[in-house]
């Protein structure tokens, strides 16, 4: 699974620089004007770097580039694949996790927004998790889990009942999921995408 998965990773990154420098896109940066952005089905399609409408996501940051409009990423993705987004297309900064996590590109500085309380549930979860054979965590997540089961040979979501139901058994109650089609990502209740936004902005006075 890994070595597909890195193989996969780096055409769609050979494929963002390529579209990105074709573009000129330069540092996106600008006060009192701030655009959230996510990256699936904007930057890219969750399976080939800038395909239609991904292209013209890029071409759009060209444009708010040029308007002097600061762009941050906002997205469910790790903190790692944050950072290489922001540093291809030259951005201030973006938000990882469903907001668990910042990535501050001006002072290259990360923070971490999961209570202690989720923190902790989320160090439980983990545990319990990895004690089933039948369940893959994923890396890459620091401050939220992101799970997948094995299903004929394919990564596949945790049931939303059995999500539920796994987080009400085990009393998990500071934490809730999201489920996308290949995962379902758990986070700590306290964060959102927004709060995130709003940290940044005011680390960098937008």
């Amino acid at each position: 699974w890994r070595s597909c998965a890195d193989a996969g990773a780096g055409r769609r990154a050979r494929a963002t620089e390529g579209v990105a420098t074709g573009l000129g896109r330069g540092p996106v940066g600008g006060r009192g004007v701030v655009v959230g952005s996510v990256v699936d089905g904007v930057l890219e399609d969750g399976h080939e770097a800038f395909r239609s409408n991904a292209l013209a996501g890029a071409a759009a940051l060209k444009l708010l580039q040029l308007g002097g409009v600061a762009v941050l990423l906002c997205t469910a993705r790790g903190l790692p694949e944050v950072k290489d987004r922001v540093a291809r297309f030259g951005l201030l900064g973006g938000v990882s996790g469903f907001g668990s996590q910042t990535w501050d590109a001006v002072f290259e500085r990360d923070l971490a927004l999961v209570s202690p309380r989720g923190e902790q549930q989320l160090r439980q979860l983990r545990e319990i998790a990895s004690s089933d054979p039948k369940l893959v965590i994923h890396s890459g997540h620091d401050h939220c889990v992101r799970i997948s089961r094995v299903v004929e040979g394919r990564l596949a979501p945790l049931e939303t009942v059995a999500a539920r139901a796994l987080l009400e058994s085990t009393r998990l109650e500071h934490l809730t999921f999201w489920t996308a089609r290949r995962y379902t990502d758990f986070v700590d209740r306290a964060v959102g995408k927004g709060d995130g936004v709003q940290r940044l902005r005011e680390s960098q006075g937008l």
